[in-house]
């Protein structure tokens, strides 16, 4: 699930008509998931702030990478909703 390929689809994907436009800020956040350090991606998403919905996609990768299964789900979940809204 952590795969290169598999992370680079769903961040290729973030960017959803109907949603607000990345944020220059978070263009580093997500090279770094792209090459697998997630939670760099994380510490660099979190310190930008902007309310933008690769946050908390973001941090759902890195709860999922140390194992906190339930953390990451709830993350995720806020993706979704945020994608439904």
């Amino acid at each position: 699930v952590l795969a290169r390929p598999v992370v680079g689809f769903f961040i290729d994907r973030l960017g959803v008509v109907g949603l607000p436009p990345l944020p220059d800020s978070l263009a580093p956040a997500l090279g770094f998931a792209r090459m697998g350090n997630f939670a760099q991606a994380r510490t660099i998403a979190d310190a930008a702030a902007t309310g933008h919905v690769v946050e908390p996609f973001l941090a759902g990768l890195a709860l999922l990478a140390d194992g906190d299964v339930n953390g990451a789900a709830t993350r995720f979940g806020d993706v979704l909703r945020a994608f439904s809204s």
